[in-house]
C-alpha cells in the first residue's frame, strides 16, 4: 500500500489536531478506514482521494499521487526517451495509442477542425 499518502496523512492530521474519526467524519467513512489507510493497510479509492483532498484542502492530485493511484508527474523528453517508454508498454496498451495517435494524425491531415482567428474585415488589411 502506500507508505507516502499513510506518512503524509498522518502528520497532516496531527498538524490539525484532528483524530483518526474527526478525519473520517469530515469524509463521510468509517474510521476504520481511515486507520487503515493510515497504517498503510489499504489504498484509498478514487472517490475517498476526492473526499480527502477536499477535508484537506489540497489539490486532489496530490492525493491521487501520494496513495499511488497517479503517477508523479514526469519531465518532458526527447522523442528517444518517449520511443523507449512507448516500448516498454504492454502490448495492448501500444496498441490502443497506436489507434488514437492514427486518428490525431488523420484528423490533423484533414484540416483544422475550426479556425478560431477573428474574420479579417474588408476595411482592414
Amino acid at each position: 500500500m502506500s507508505d507516502d499518502l499513510a506518512i503524509w496523512m498522518g502528520h497532516e492530521r496531527q498538524a490539525r489536531g484532528w483524530s483518526m474519526r474527526e478525519v473520517a467524519r469530515r469524509s463521510d467513512v468509517s474510521h476504520t478506514t481511515i486507520s487503515k489507510i493510515e497504517n498503510g493497510q489499504a489504498r484509498p479509492s478514487v472517490n475517498l482521494c476526492h473526499m480527502l483532498a477536499c477535508v484537506f484542502h489540497v489539490p486532489e492530485e496530490q492525493i491521487l499521487q501520494l496513495a499511488g493511484i497517479l503517477p508523479e508527474r514526469v519531465p518532458l523528453v526527447g522523442v528517444d526517451g518517449l520511443v523507449r517508454r512507448f516500448e516498454a508498454l504492454p502490448q495492448r496498451e501500444q496498441e490502443v495509442i497506436l489507434v488514437q495517435m492514427d486518428a490525431l494524425v488523420r484528423l490533423a491531415e484533414s484540416g483544422p477542425v475550426y479556425d478560431i482567428r477573428p474574420e479579417k474585415s474588408a476595411n482592414r488589411e
